[in-house]
């Protein structure tokens, strides 16, 4: 079996790889400083121009590049805010056939070589990084107040209720970002479109918190101030995707007629006539693949070689991940500490002990 890896795990390392360092990239020239510590200080300022960090991401449409120019230091937040929908997508996903990975080469396609285009898988890569961006943006955003009418009426609402994160001003971003401007001509950024709207929403519908302050005589509570707090887990925006995910809908594509000829114009529920799928719920235009067997054109990298659980009948047992072609036992050999003894004072000593392991591995 190759010490039991498959093609798609040893991709998204370097995938991670990559992205990790454009992020790190980019956040430079945003002059975010350095930890200080007793070693450690202030990070200098930069020698480069946002033109050098820019060109570093190749997948820039013109419109993107452009803004990177105009706010390098927001576009760090976005490419943070892509790595983390995209790292969510795979803690999602780790134990299915489809664990959001690829064969294809990626640096920052937003995650779209991730999926086959049109499909449930798709679906979820577009919403999750939409809604990781809009995250991002409103969490380094900080404390917005809101609209009040005057400075005192601010200072006093101030006081007893805190602030919210600008959730908006994210939502905003990610759309002015991620969003394609001008006509659209093929029915699949139709579903993108619908899909990063589905994300942006999830952002406020599952990570925000309300939070109240009572105010009155003697702790009664005559009356309240309430306020919206975003979640710092982005953990509850994947577990509510993955729930739109299994309840997707399947829509096809209306075209009209324009001078460059017939073009998508509206996405519709199959069988009902220009009725259009629910705003909340995520869409797809094709069917899936079985995700069993590799299948290189469409960076579909199959189970042979995944680890599995031969004791589990759900999604990340050998069972339903191996596609009944069986798995292999694979033993290997390593090293962990042992016979740890505590020495006063104040360390612990231990031994090096050798143990023997047994993976399981699908066919």
């Amino acid at each position: 079996m190759q010490g039991g890896k498959n093609i798609g795990e040893s991709f998204v390392t370097v995938q991670v790889m990559m992205f990790l360092f454009i992020t790190s990239f980019i956040t430079l020239y945003g002059g975010l400083e350095a930890t200080k510590s007793k070693m450690f200080v202030s990070r200098p300022s930069p020698t480069f121009s946002a033109a050098t960090v820019c060109k570093i991401f190749p997948d820039f449409t013109p419109k993107q590049t452009k803004f990177c120019m105009k706010r390098p230091r927001v576009t760090s937040t976005i490419a943070e805010g892509i790595k983390n929908g995209l790292q969510e997508c795979e803690r999602q996903f780790k134990h299915n056939r489809w664990n959001c990975t690829s064969t294809s080469s990626e640096i920052v396609s937003f995650g779209q070589n991730r999926a086959v285009p049109g499909t449930r898988e798709a679906a979820f890569v577009t919403a999750i990084v939409a809604a990781g961006v809009a995250h991002s943006v409103a969490s380094a955003t900080g404390c917005i107040c809101g609209e009040r009418k005057d400075r005192r009426t601010a200072q006093r609402n101030w006081d007893s209720a805190g602030c919210a994160n600008n959730i908006e001003h994210g939502i905003d971003i990610s759309k002015t970002f991620l969003d394609r401007s001008g006509p659209i001509r093929r029915n699949y950024e139709l579903q993108v479109r619908h899909n990063r709207e589905v994300g942006r929403q999830a952002v406020d519908k599952s990570l925000v918190v309300v939070h109240c302050n009572c105010h009155g005589i003697s702790g009664a509570c005559t009356s309240k101030t309430c306020w919206k707090i975003l979640s710092p887990s982005f953990e509850r925006v994947g577990h509510f995707l993955k729930a739109r995910y299994k309840d997707a809908v399947l829509v096809s594509t209306h075209f009209s007629d324009s001078r460059e000829g017939r073009v998508p114009s509206v996405l519709v529920m199959p069988g009902i006539k220009f009725l259009k799928p629910p705003k909340e719920k995520l869409v797809y235009l094709e069917n899936s693949e079985t995700y069993c067997d590799a299948i290189p054109s469409k960076g579909i990298a199959g189970t042979r070689g995944r680890v599995c659980d031969h004791l589990s009948p759900h999604s990340g047992g050998c069972s339903k991940l191996c596609c009944g072609r069986g798995y292999n036992n694979i033993a290997f050999e390593t090293k962990k500490d042992c016979r740890c003894r505590f020495n006063w004072c104040c360390w612990v000593k231990c031994e090096k002990c050798r143990i023997e392991e047994t993976r399981t591995v699908c066919k």
